[in-house]
């Protein structure tokens, strides 16, 4: 009942902030204008619904104040829309389109504009017919400085995206080291295990399910394996039965030689971050590759912190913003949407005194000019945090949610419950 109730709240507060159309245009007319290159169109009708409701996860305060401010500002600049953001989360906003598609709510009839979506809520939302498009190949941004094949734009954790959803932010996992004591820092897999072995009780992992404990046993899954593509798409049985023991053989076989000799693995990685501030481990990873920069910052892990990004393969999440079926103003939604892509917010939102995340863009393929701009901000980031360039190289997508599932269930029956 708490759940219900709290689902109301949040419809009703949509509904407070929403501003009514008398003329909502509908997805043919929008669609028809996307694919035959009409982007005038588009423009004209966003200024026209003046108001986008925008649907997101607002658990951080430098990601509100970021969309409140600077992005709020400058779709009211460039377009004349007024951007409202409505704190829900994802599972509300999936149940309350859900609901309404079953009961059959006509495609300008709602009154969420634009989610911030990705993984799992992405896959239910496409499967029930409950998004616009496809929309996303069609933005002129994304036109101009992305393509359709990239990984990351290819498929949200392992799932087909099909120009459903667009960019809006990425992380990527990174591996840190203590400078004082690792003079050579591993960077794949047998260098990992070789130097595993030759500091023994200087490394650990989180316990999976831990997120950071299960990004990196997929890190090894990929890299013991053979790759990531051939973990795309839908889950393939056989083939994970296959070959998933190589990845039980590498992780059993470097056990002996973790913190506490793998008797024992941190229960989350706030513990692993808190383990390698006092030195007892020389290593700790994220999913933030600015996470070390803010912890520094905070006086919490060594000034001789660095960064690593695994070349066998770094894991990209990336985020997305995707747009209902039933949106009422679909156009302006787009213009938000494509404003997104662009160089100019990609950057903004890059710099870490803005918010610290990462762009879309592989930064070795773009203008001169932009390179400029974005090495300016890193300078500014130090040494604990990694370059674009390098990133953007080792860069891998996520594996399907179904891998996940059977990987974080498989870790405990193979390498949890055969300690020696």
């Amino acid at each position: 009942m708490r759940k219900r109730a709290i689902l109301s709240l949040a419809i009703i507060a949509v509904l407070m902030f929403m501003v009514a159309t008398d003329a909502a245009v509908a997805s043919s007319d929008i669609l028809g204008a996307l694919s035959r290159g009409d982007w005038d169109y588009v423009l004209k009708t966003g200024r026209q619904e003046k108001t986008v409701n925008f649907a997101m996860w607002s658990g951080d305060r430098v990601t509100n104040s970021w969309v409140d401010g600077y992005l709020a500002n400058l779709v009211k600049e460039k377009y004349g829309i007024t951007l409202r953001r409505v704190p829900m989360d994802a599972r509300e906003f999936v149940n309350k389109i859900v609901a309404e598609k079953q009961a059959k709510v006509g495609d300008t009839g709602g009154t969420i504009d634009l989610l911030w979506v990705n993984g799992e809520n992405f896959k239910t939302l496409k499967e029930v017919g409950g998004l616009f498009g496809p929309y996303a190949y069609d933005l002129p941004t994304f036109k101009a400085y992305l393509k359709p094949n990239q990984p990351d734009v290819m498929y949200d954790f392992g799932y087909p995206i099909e120009g459903y959803e667009s960019p809006y932010c990425k992380a990527q996992f990174t591996f840190f080291y203590n400078a004082k004591y690792v003079k050579e820092p591993f960077k794949n897999l047998s260098e990992l295990a070789a130097w595993v072995k030759a500091n023994p009780g200087r490394f650990t992992y989180p316990m999976p399910p831990d997120f950071t404990g299960t990004t990196f046993m997929k890190t090894m899954f990929y890299a013991t394996t053979g790759g990531y593509e051939q973990w795309q798409g839908d889950f393939k049985a056989d083939l994970y039965g296959k070959k998933a023991g190589q990845t039980w053989d590498f992780l059993k076989g470097i056990e002996p030689y973790l913190w506490r000799k793998g008797a024992t693995y941190p229960s989350s990685k706030a513990m692993m971050d808190e383990l390698y501030a006092q030195g007892e481990i020389w290593w700790t990873m994220s999913y933030g590759p600015l996470d070390a920069k803010s912890m520094i910052a905070d006086g919490r892990f060594p000034e001789s912190t660095r960064p690593v990004i695994f070349e066998d393969g770094s894991l990209s999440n990336s985020n997305f913003v995707a747009i209902p079926y039933n949106a009422p103003r679909k156009a302006a939604a787009l213009l938000v949407a494509d404003l997104l892509c662009s160089p100019e917010v990609q950057l903004h939102k890059f710099d870490p005194e803005n918010w610290g995340a990462l762009m879309f863009y592989d930064v070795s393929k773009v203008s001169p000019e932009l390179k400029r701009k974005v090495a300016e901000v890193e300078g500014k980031m130090g040494p604990s945090v990694p370059g674009s360039a390098v990133m953007s190289k080792y860069a891998v997508p996520e594996p399907h949610v179904d891998y996940t599932m059977a990987l974080e269930k498989d870790w405990v029956d193979n390498v949890l419950r055969k300690r020696k």
